[in-house]
């Protein structure tokens, strides 16, 4: 029989972190989502994507976040990553609530601590490889030779160490999005929070891009989120959630 929270929530232990995993005998809890209400007005109407979702995930796991088109995953990704604000509900990160934070401070926290990874790598095709990676530590005022050795540090973990003077409009899809992955870790992010990441691909890019994330979780700790309709890809991180009528509900990490 599978266990209950005492709110009646679908409970599976085994989706929670693993014996042996150095979180599994008291997980840390990176961000943790209370009573997460999102809202939408179209067409003068009142949508209603997000009700009342209840969500921990944990430091240095890998999720997946999987369920129908329509159902809000990536609304959920996006308010993780603060680029939205929720209509009600909590977002604390280690503690922190953050939309208590101005915009201007919570631009400088999301700058910091959250790296992004979307489907469409939104690269500048007229930039190289080296340049698309230094933006957002210049952004984030550090100097032009600390942005470039980052850029290159990062660029090298992704593998692409011979390609850092390309543009990136003359690189392959599965180079693009590596990119875009190294984009997101060159400062050093706390989470990474990914949509998609190998949805736009061809199988074998794909399961490169796969590759990379994964062991970049294993060899940095990173925290990753990642939104996808992969399986395959969902299968092989540590826990599976499905959103269903605007709430979370645990799964089966196998």
């Amino acid at each position: 029989m599978t266990p209950r929270t005492e709110s009646g929530k679908v409970d599976n232990l085994e989706s929670r972190p693993r014996a042996g995993d150095p979180a599994a005998a008291s997980p840390r809890i990176k961000i943790d989502v209370r009573g997460l209400v999102k809202n939408f007005i179209t067409n003068g109407n009142l949508v209603e994507v997000l009700k009342g979702l209840e969500l921990q995930v944990y430091a240095g796991e890998t999720l997946a976040v999987v369920g129908a088109s329509g159902v809000g995953k990536s609304t959920l990704l996006h308010i993780l990553g603060t680029l939205e604000r929720p209509t009600a509900g909590q977002v604390l990160w280690e503690g922190e609530e953050v939309f208590a934070l101005d915009d201007r401070r919570l631009a400088a926290f999301r700058n910091r601590k959250v790296g992004f990874v979307f489907q469409f790598h939104y690269l500048l095709p007229e930039f190289n490889a080296w340049e698309n990676v230094m933006m957002p530590a210049l952004i984030a005022r550090l100097s032009k030779t600390e942005a470039r050795e980052a850029a290159e540090h990062v660029l090298v973990q992704v593998g692409l160490k011979e390609r850092l003077h390309h543009r990136v409009s003359t690189l392959s899809g599965g180079e693009q999005q590596r990119v875009a992955v190294a984009r997101a870790l060159v400062l050093k992010p706390e989470v990474l929070l990914a949509d998609e990441p190998t949805g736009n691909l061809d199988p074998k890019s794909g399961a490169q891009v796969q590759e990379l994330l994964l062991n970049l979780n294993r060899d940095q700790g990173l925290t990753s989120v990642i939104v996808t309709h992969n399986l395959e890809l969902a299968r092989v991180l540590d826990r599976q959630i499905t959103l269903v009528d605007g709430k979370a509900v645990t799964l089966r990490g196998d």
